[in-house]
């Protein structure tokens, strides 16, 4: 078989690879793979390399890191060397048909790239070995075929990519052990509805694709322990109404897709109490295209930067929503000066304080900073909401309060002024009214109606005298 050569060559690095073995127009050596994120790795690329028989090449060196055989027109990996060292293999766009037993072997494996193959069927413990892999690429094969416990022992595993295959179902068994997995994508394949319980295990799921499916039907509780789950891809499905029960099992959720979908109608609260976004509705059919808008309730808002107080030098910020402060578990605000290209300053804010406001110090006067609320998952950043917020002159600095409100304090003190003359105004009022009862008791009505019944008696014994009209006529008598 000729070999046929690509634009990579048999090259070695001087640090390593030059008493190692290289496959033949392929590239050894200690380099930056800008496919994996960590830096100078043992690397060998033999991209659109076509080798021998086409199958795995022997002559390896076993102490490479990262391994790139995309393109190569492989039929069979047929692995029987140790590579103990590597972290990423990149096998994608060739013609596997067969997952070779053997790969579990790669135990120190991080990254698998297997799309754009010719794979149907994935048996039990296919990926048993991998215990530290995060991410796993099958897209755009054949798959029709999963065993249940083809993903047992994934424990780590972050991302998992089956779009663009021929799967008509999705098991919870495929899910059991992968308590880290953060991003399911499961675009453009067969499905045709959504089982209850089906997602149950994948508690820290944050992105999930079903785009481009056949889904007629989400059976209640099919979003069930999907607490964590931010963006939800449903469009270009078949579903004729909103989802509304289950999706109001997403507590978290803020990006819903679902258009291209034939819905008839939607429910006046399909989307009540859900914290998403901007809501809109299109509709298009022979006769035309109409747009309609109307106001959605929602109770969850989302979380909004306000200025608290703003002087020269520091600006006081505070962020608020219906969302408990105390669940703002993984954000950060990101703040940086508008009028130049510095980077982002970070602040984590720590849920365990209960923090909603925070004050930012040292600032230059006069200037225009943005500051972001951001939330962080893994290494995705997703902005939340920013605002502008120009600092104040130089006169007015964190030291205290320098400038007093005179009009505010003509208020306060004329306002305490009238509180003392009406309280002195009453109090003299109340003494007047008891001096006059204690001096004209007896031109009182109630003590005229209690001498007109009580006869006033002589001051001698034996002696009676007749009972008196009133208090004024006894007064006469005597003076008679």
């Amino acid at each position: 078989m000729i070999s046929m050569r690509s634009d990579a060559t048999n090259t070695t690095d001087s640090g390593w690879g030059s008493g190692e073995a290289c496959p033949e127009n392929c590239t050894c050596r200690a380099m930056d793979y800008p496919k994996y994120r960590s830096l100078f790795n043992k690397t060998v690329v033999c991209t659109g390399v076509q080798f021998l028989n086409n199958i795995f090449p022997e002559n390896i060196p076993l102490d490479v890191e990262i391994l790139d055989l995309s393109h190569c027109r492989l039929t069979r990996l047929s692995l029987r060397l140790t590579l103990k060292h590597l972290r990423f293999l990149d096998i994608s766009y060739n013609d596997l048909k067969v997952m070779d037993r053997q790969i579990h072997k790669l135990t120190a494996l991080r990254q698998l790239i297997m799309r754009n193959n010719s794979l149907s069927y994935l048996q039990n413990g296919a990926f048993s070995g991998m215990l530290y892999l995060e991410v796993l690429d099958l897209s755009n094969n054949q798959l029709y075929s999963i065993e249940p416990h083809t993903f047992g022992g994934l424990n780590y595993l972050k991302k998992l990519n089956l779009e663009g295959n021929r799967l008509h179902f999705l098991s919870p068994q495929w899910f059991v052990s992968m308590p880290s997995l953060g991003w399911l994508f499961l675009s453009n394949n067969l499905i045709g509805r959504l089982k209850a319980n089906v997602f149950e295990m994948l508690s820290g799921l944050f992105t999930m694709k079903l785009d481009e499916n056949r889904i007629s039907y989400i059976e209640p509780g099919a979003f069930n322990g999907l607490s964590h789950l931010r963006i939800l891809y449903l469009t270009d499905n078949l579903l004729q109404t909103i989802p509304s029960q289950e999706l109001h099992n997403l507590p978290l959720l803020q990006y819903l897709y679902f258009d291209k979908n034939p819905v008839l109608r939607i429910p006046t609260l399909a989307f009540h109490s859900m914290n998403l976004r901007r809501y809109s509705c299109e509709a298009q059919s022979v006769s035309g295209f109409d747009t309609e808008s109307s106001v959605v309730t929602v109770n969850n808002k989302p979380v909004r930067i306000s200025a608290e107080y703003v002087a020269g030098n520091f600006i006081t910020i505070s962020w608020n929503g219906t969302r408990n402060q105390w669940s703002m578990t993984g954000y950060e605000i990101h703040y940086k000066p508008m009028d130049n290209s510095e980077k982002f300053q970070i602040i984590p804010l720590d849920h365990r304080l209960r923090q909603f406001r925070y004050t930012f110090t040292n600032l230059s006067p006069l200037t225009t900073y943005m500051f972001c609320i951001v939330y962080v998952f893994e290494t995705e950043l997703y902005t939340v909401h920013c605002t502008n917020i120009t600092t104040g002159d130089e006169d007015l600095s964190t030291t205290g309060i320098t400038h007093i409100n005179s009009k505010m304090i003509v208020g306060v003190v004329t306002s305490i002024f009238i509180l003392l003359i009406l309280g002195c105004c009453v109090l003299v009022v109340r003494r007047v009214g008891k001096r006059k009862d204690y001096l004209e008791p007896l031109y009182s009505k109630d003590t005229e109606s209690l001498i007109d019944v009580i006869p006033l008696e002589s001051m001698y014994q034996g002696q009676t005298t007749p009972a008196a009209c009133s208090s004024r006529t006894s007064l006469i008598q005597s003076q008679d």
